[in-house]
């Protein structure tokens, strides 16, 4: 099964966010940004004293982690929209196969073949699918790229089925 994907910048942009909540390490992040600002408010103003005081305390540290967030997705939007070469790595034409062997990528650069047993998981967005490889590296699948729903279906249906087969414990 073939499909053919054009991964634009904004893709690159979005496709991180559609993905944020997929990931276990975005929940851990969020609890450790949570407890270090709850600590550090805790050592400037003081034990609370009371139940509303430590809700304060908590409900700081969640406002903070989200004007986190915010602050990295504008910046991540600005060096996005700053580079207007084609030089951003991910961004481009590809053509993906998926076989009993693995997924094929052709691009420009050249094909290549991952195996199923080197991509470490397969998530599914609204927009995106996603194959995880070791590291931090993905290669990202815009739904878009499918003539039909039925077509992109039927592409997750396979891609999974030939991963599953492969990551069974031996």
């Amino acid at each position: 099964m073939k499909v053919s994907a054009s991964i634009l910048k904004s893709d690159l942009f979005y496709s991180g966010w559609a993905l944020y909540p997929k990931l276990k390490s975005s929940y851990f992040l969020m609890l450790f940004m949570v407890i270090a600002t709850a600590i550090t408010n805790f050592f400037i103003y003081g034990q609370p004293q009371n139940f509303n005081e430590w809700i304060n305390l908590f409900g700081k540290a969640v406002l903070i982690y989200l004007i986190f967030l915010f602050v990295i997705a504008v910046i991540g939007l600005i060096c996005i929209s700053l580079n207007i070469t084609n030089l951003v790595p991910g961004k481009g034409y590809y053509n993906y196969q998926i076989t009993q062997d693995g997924l094929t990528e052709n691009t420009e650069g050249g094909e290549g073949l991952i195996k199923w047993d080197g991509i470490e998981s397969i998530y599914i967005t609204n927009s995106y699918i996603f194959f995880k490889l070791p590291g931090h590296m993905m290669h990202i699948i815009p739904k878009r790229s499918f003539e039909t729903p039925e077509q992109c279906a039927k592409f997750i249906e396979f891609s999974k089925s030939f991963w599953q087969v492969s990551n069974k414990p031996k």
